[in-house]
């Protein structure tokens, strides 16, 4: 039999880029043993979390009800979510499928839902090996089963009530979100595509889903809306994902996950507090024109090499703290006030240019190359503990209206050539000596450029032989650029007439014998 890479020692993959996923997948065991084992009386631990389910009260099952009212719920496990008739009827009999079930592990493994390997029961929904190919296929068993079920869920799922996106607070209220927790199943996204594609012009139906330690390969959420609180954290997506033009609703969370090169969230809407906190990227990153609400975090992300946020929208206090960007574009953007780079380290190029980022914080920021703020607005702003002396820093045309410089060390000559038409640079505070620097190179650079514009473009030689008539037209035209550009035709044969017989004159009186 094929190994399962699921069950996979952790020392087969410790030299692969997701290797702490396989580590946390692993350790959390989503056998199907694994995932009954949850004690709802100890002290919750975000691994324990994840196999915790906030289920109905009117769940068929024995766990104890906690809270009341719309706070009220019943505790059960992963187990009991995928023991739940809801959604599999076609495994009953037709006079029980009008009250909801437990259904027993000898009805889930005649469907096909339930397989051995190695020894252990584990739930289709967790083998890596297996895969979706059509969603809505005439299979009664397995696969097809667990498709239409899994509809049916999406179609009547809701967000979680007790308000914690990630089961790490203990929070009265049900969580309705379709409970996809540790899966490996390939091409799922297949399923939420059947649930969440409309025709263009409708707004699709809102997907709420909840699968932390998750894999998803070749995932395509491209067009499709994740309702409030869907939860994605610790999850793997490799092998190009797409996330194009998604739309996911406030408190939607990716925190610690892993992300393979050329995943892309272009022109994806999140709404507040979305989190990708400590989230693991590969190369060539895309958030180009992504909008993001309040309260974004990236805090501690790291990015392999090249991230574009050009062209995104963010809201107020977006949170970059601590992140690693090798290369870095945020052209064009507009980061709302108090976007926060405390302690962020830029690579070789970080681009700000014509980017809106006003209030925002650049504390014991590093920065490794070359920084384009050219056009940024930078006003109000706060640039504290940055040593930019080995830094390319082009300040052109940037606004630093009331912006704090404090503990900047820089070198003098490298302002050179880089702050022409500075603004505000007159309400810089913080650091006087930095402030003049500014504002006489401001004043050199700009004026460099009034003459550069004023000199006259010269016609420079061609690279193919020109005739004699040619060469005395291009001397001409150049003549009377350098001279003077306003005189007219005839006023030009006079002033050439009387230089070449001034010419000849002075040459008599010089070499008398030149004739002989």
């Amino acid at each position: 039999m094929k190994q399962d890479t699921a069950l996979m020692g952790v020392a087969e993959v410790t030299d692969r880029p997701a290797n702490k996923w396989f580590t946390a997948w692993g350790a959390a065991d989503f056998s199907w043993d694994g995932l009954a084992q949850v004690d709802w009386s100890a002290a919750l631990d975000r691994r324990a979390g994840f196999k915790r389910w906030k289920a109905p009260v009117e769940f068929p099952g024995d766990g104890d009800v906690v809270g009341e009212g719309q706070h009220a719920f019943r505790q059960a496990t992963l187990q009991d979510y995928w023991r739940w008739s809801f959604g599999f009827e076609e495994i009953l009999s037709e006079e029980d499928r009008d009250t909801p079930v437990r259904l027993t592990d000898q009805q889930l493994i005649d469907a096909g839902l339930l397989v051995e390997f190695d020894g252990k029961l584990w739930h289709i929904l967790h083998r890596e090996a297996l895969r979706f190919s059509n969603p809505l296929s005439d299979d009664s068993e397995g696969l097809g089963l667990l498709a239409r079920a899994l509809i049916k869920r999406l179609q009547t799922a809701g967000p979680n009530l007790g308000g914690s996106a990630t089961g790490s607070e203990d929070i009265g209220g049900v969580d309705n979100r379709v409970q996809l927790c540790g899966a490996r199943l390939k091409n799922i996204d297949m399923v939420l595509q059947r649930v969440g594609r409309v025709p263009e012009g409708f707004s699709p139906p809102a997907l709420y889903v909840r699968c932390p330690l998750s894999e998803f390969d070749r995932f395509d959420g491209s067009g499709l809306r994740f309702g409030d609180t869907s939860d994605f954290e610790q999850s793997k997506f490799d092998k190009k994902c797409r996330f194009n033009k998604t739309i996911f609703g406030d408190r939607v969370r990716f925190d610690q996950s892993y992300f393979g090169d050329s995943t892309a969230f272009y022109s994806a809407q999140f709404g507040s507090a979305a989190s990708f906190e400590r989230c693991k990227f590969g190369d060539k990153i895309n958030f180009t024109s992504a909008v993001f609400g309040e309260a974004v975090t990236f805090q501690h992300a790291n990015f392999a090499s090249f991230v574009t946020f050009g062209d995104g929208v963010f809201g107020d206090a977006a949170n970059f703290r601590s992140c690693t960007m090798p290369l870095a574009k945020f052209q064009s953007a507009k980061l709302g006030n108090g976007a926060n780079f405390f302690k962020t380290q830029f690579g070789d190029k970080v681009e700000f240019v014509d980017a809106s980022l006003p209030y925002a914080l650049f504390r014991e920021t590093q920065f490794g190359g070359v920084v384009e703020f050219n056009s940024a607005d930078l006003s109000h702003s706060h640039l504290q503990y940055i040593d930019l002396t080995k830094n390319e820093v082009d300040w052109t045309s940037v606004s630093l209206v009331d912006c704090e410089f404090k503990e900047v060390e820089y070198e003098r000559d490298r302002l050179v050539g880089k702050c022409r038409g500075m603004k505000g640079v007159a309400s810089i505070w913080g650091d006087a000596l930095l402030k003049r620097d500014l504002q006489d190179q401001d004043y050199i650079d700009t004026l460099d450029a009034k003459q550069k514009e004023t000199k006259p473009k010269l016609i420079r030689k061609p690279d193919e032989p020109e005739t004699r008539s040619e060469r005395a037209s291009r001397i001409y035209e150049n003549l009377k650029r350098l001279l003077d550009p306003r005189a007219s035709l005839s006023e030009w044969r006079a002033i050439l007439g009387g230089a070449i017989a001034s010419g000849l004159v002075l040459g008599f009186i010089i070499y008398p014998n030149a004739i002989d």
